[in-house]
């Protein structure tokens, strides 16, 4: 299987989740197009600083999410 057709497959898969996360009501974290050059040990397993890197994308996009409020907590 190609590069591209991996690639495209994912795109369809990472808006087919946000879609259904949406349409459910859930919040979703898209680390689709997040940067792990340097932040991997093999392109696969992250580095202490490459879990640091993604702990601070995935609580920003929580933050930053319109349904999200500080207070709640479920």
């Amino acid at each position: 299987m190609s590069k591209s057709t991996l690639s495209s497959r994912l795109g369809r898969s990472v808006l087919a989740i946000g879609e259904l996360a949406e349409r459910r009501g859930y919040l979703c974290v898209d680390l689709s197009s997040f940067p792990t050059s340097g932040l991997t040990t093999d392109g696969l397993h992250l580095t202490a600083e490459g879990r640091w890197q993604v702990a601070l994308e995935v609580s920003r996009q929580l933050l930053e999410s319109p349904t999200s409020s500080a207070g709640d907590v479920n």
